[in-house]
């Protein structure tokens, strides 16, 4: 299992991209995420949200964004 205290974080660049490398000494577990942010716009407000989500690639990341962009609306909205 790896911990935090494994965990190295860089800077995230100018297109909002975090790399969080993770050492660990089963192999297995070592991974390379990457983190976006993003905004939601909630609908019923009009207001605009920001989250943060990591996986390892963008595609992972972006069933995360949607998913949590639902939550988000239906938190705010009640729907």
């Amino acid at each position: 299992m790896a911990s935090a205290k494994d965990a190295e974080i860089k800077n995230p660049s100018k297109d909002n991209k975090l790399e969080i490398k993770v050492e660990s000494k089963d192999s297995k577990l070592a991974t390379n995420t990457n983190c976006w942010t993003y905004g939601t716009v909630i609908g019923c407000t009009n207001e605009m949200v920001t989250d943060t989500v990591c996986g390892e690639t963008y595609a992972e990341a972006q069933e995360c964004m949607d998913h949590n962009a639902a939550l988000m609306n239906e938190f705010f909205c009640g729907n």
